[in-house]
């Protein structure tokens, strides 16, 4: 009777202490659980915000310098070099960059970097932000695909905003009647108001020629 009871006693005490053992490593499983999400939740977020650009941290200073940076590469041949420079000033939105870099797909002589649709498209967006040079090489690039009425339109537009560039492509259209009808004056008229010299002197000996005629 005796080890029965001790038994039993023994027993029942073993069970609540099993019990209790269970219920707080459940509990201690519980919390370890919930740190656990709390942790990855904000890994989560913390790889999610990453992933967004801050350009509220890059300042105008070191915007310019890797503009900079970008043009002295250039001035060296380093173009792979000016490129990422200028990629990185354009990605903070400076149409500068963005003008060089078309500048650069759109040369022939840099062979590892031409092309006609990165060349577009920088200079499409510093377009945008309304660089007179980009609207002019737009219409270059038409240009160059004998696309003359649509280079005709945009060498307009560049000279509407002030580029002299573009007013004298405007002329050289007139000059070979190239999407225009051929005029040695009108092209003397563009040729002058940009004082482009060598230009007026060809067109006024175009013009003598055909009054001699």
């Amino acid at each position: 009777t005796t080890t029965g009871t001790t038994t039993g006693t023994t027993t029942g005490t073993t069970t609540t202490i099993t019990k209790t053992k269970t219920t707080k490593t459940s509990r201690r499983k519980s919390h370890i659980q919930r740190k656990k999400n709390t942790v990855t939740s904000t890994t989560v977020k913390q790889t999610h915000s990453d992933m967004i650009p801050r350009r509220e941290g890059i300042g105008e200073d070191m915007i310019q310098l890797w503009y900079v940076k970008g043009v002295h590469a250039f001035e060296k041949h380093l173009y792979s070099i000016a490129e990422r420079f200028f990629l990185k000033a354009a990605d903070h939105h400076h149409k500068e960059s963005m003008y060089r870099l078309g500048s650069m797909y759109m040369c022939a002589d840099i062979p590892e970097l031409f092309s006609y649709q990165r060349a577009h498209h920088f200079f499409k967006r510093a377009a945008e932000l309304g660089h007179a040079g980009s609207v002019t090489n737009i219409g270059t690039l038409y240009y160059n695909r004998h696309d003359y009425a649509r280079a005709l339109r945009y060498y307009q537009r560049g000279a509407d905003m002030g580029c002299e560039y573009a007013l004298k492509n405007i002329g050289k259209l007139y000059e070979r009647g190239h999407g225009v009808p051929k005029s040695p004056r009108k092209a003397l008229a563009c040729f002058q108001k940009v004082n482009a010299t060598a230009y007026i002197r060809r067109a006024e000996r175009a013009i003598r020629a055909k009054t001699c005629i």
